[in-house]
């Protein structure tokens, strides 16, 4: 992935071993985890901004944690400014009965 936007950011992929999911929640899981890292790559890093995009997946309880969190440019959409993205990670959350939350933080954004 970080050969096909160039050399901007530095890129960490953590997966907890246990994490294990049937193929629907694999397939929305991905569509959640390619949506988020579009947003870090197209938000946090314009031109030529350069940092670090981490993906964090962990079982946690009876859950599974997907976080992206990018130290690019800080993002928080407020109600008026998120797009169909945001809405459709919310969406696919819940039909796995989960949450999204995005953060802003004081480089770049956090979303789980």
């Amino acid at each position: 992935m970080q050969t096909a936007f160039d050399d901007r950011f530095e890129w960490e992929l953590k997966v907890d071993a246990a994490c294990a999911l049937d193929g629907r929640r694999t397939q929305i899981v991905g569509l959640i985890f390619t949506e988020a890292v579009m947003n870090a790559l197209r938000r946090g890093f314009p031109s030529d901004k350069r940092g670090k995009i981490e993906t964090r997946s962990r079982e946690s309880g009876d859950r599974i944690e997907l976080t992206i969190t990018n130290e690019g440019v800080a993002f928080s959409p407020s109600p008026s400014e998120r797009g169909r993205g945001v809405g459709f990670m919310r969406d696919l959350a819940r039909n796995l009965g989960g949450e999204l939350e995005v953060r802003r933080l004081p480089s770049g954004a956090r979303c789980a």
